[in-house]
């Protein structure tokens, strides 16, 4: 094997060399409220949970704290891993400078809020162009939703809230 199919953030496929790939573990984590799930938008690309890469030397606990903070403002108590996934992403596959292809591990654990407010305080140079402000929305929205991830996170978040009814 010589290459994979992956995915862009649109959902375009493309064929992706092994040699361009790089491993990315993730954390997303899953935070419940009254028949809501916190999601972060993506513009015009849909929502995603909050989350994102697990820095070296770091733990999952540590990096979904850091992650929820940095997206949402919001402090969090991490709870248990309660699902894995994996795809292969591809960012920017139309412009050479700015390409990137990644295996990614996405690891999903539950959280819950011990602080802070909503904020985009915390967004890097990528999240202030393409995210927004965190919101709740309904679970009973989530079949119509429109994903932004390369792994469709909607049935994790079902099941987690039908084990906690």
């Amino acid at each position: 094997m010589t290459a994979v199919e992956g995915i862009d953030i649109d959902g375009f496929r493309h064929e992706i060399p092994l040699t361009d790939l790089s491993w990315r573990p993730s954390v997303y984590a899953i935070l419940l409220r009254q028949n809501t799930v916190l999601l972060v938008p993506q513009k015009d690309r849909g929502f995603d949970l909050p989350g994102g890469g697990v820095e070296l030397g770091e733990s999952l606990a540590e990096a979904a704290v850091r992650e929820v903070r940095e997206e949402t403002g919001l402090r969090v108590d991490p709870g248990p891993v309660v699902a894995v996934r994996e795809s292969f992403f591809v960012w920017a596959p139309d412009d050479p400078a700015a390409r990137a292809a990644y295996q990614c591990l996405m690891i999903y654990v539950t959280a819950t809020v011990i602080g802070g407010s909503l904020s985009t305080a915390g967004f890097d140079e990528r999240e202030r162009k393409d995210a927004d402000l965190a919101r709740w929305i309904p679970l009973d929205d989530l079949t119509t939703l429109k994903v932004a991830s390369s792994a469709d996170f909607r049935p994790v978040v079902m099941a987690v809230a039908v084990e906690r009814r």
